[in-house]
């Protein structure tokens, strides 16, 4: 496991408020401050509607739970100030999205639907079973198993002259 010492996110964030510094050399004063003003505001927008979701959602699935902690990790290195820290941000944005439509995926494919029961990987359609809990198809295999053959007896009336006193 690496160790970040305090000396070395120090550095980090010396490097990445030097690259305001730099961008604004490029582009002006004025328009770094105001790149810097709109990744802040989407900081905020992230933090915000992250936080709505956790709080609104009744049904919290794996994937939602785990993309709102990405959210709010990357609502904050947008608040931190300076280029580097954005993109990264962008980075892990982007990364967080794809993991979330790869998570959703996975769960569709498992989901559980109103006419089917899931039990440890089997699939039970409720109509499939009788009232009570009995498999209908297990159920016909018994009865052909343990049918009793029928036996049929021609039975003729008797006539009149044949029959005896």
């Amino acid at each position: 496991m690496i160790r970040i010492t305090p000396i070395v996110l120090l550095l980090i964030f010396l490097i990445d408020l030097s690259s305001i510094f730099i961008v604004g050399r490029f582009t002006g004063g004025l328009m770094a401050f105001l790149l810097l003003i709109l990744s802040e505001l989407i900081g905020i927008s992230l933090f915000v509607n992250s936080l709505k979701q956790l709080a609104t959602s009744n049904q919290k699935s794996i994937s939602q739970v785990i993309t709102n902690s990405k959210l709010i990790l990357v609502s904050f290195i947008f608040l931190l100030p300076g280029f580097i820290s954005d993109i990264i941000g962008i980075f892990i944005l982007i990364k967080a999205k794809q993991d979330e439509k790869k998570m959703q995926e996975r769960e569709e494919q498992y989901a559980y639907k109103e006419t089917y029961n899931y039990y440890e990987g089997e699939v039970r359609r409720d109509n499939d079973f009788d009232e009570f809990g009995v498999s209908k198809a297990k159920k016909e295999k018994e009865d052909k198993l343990y049918k009793k053959e029928e036996i049929i007896i021609d039975v003729k009336p008797l006539d009149e002259d044949n029959k005896k006193d």
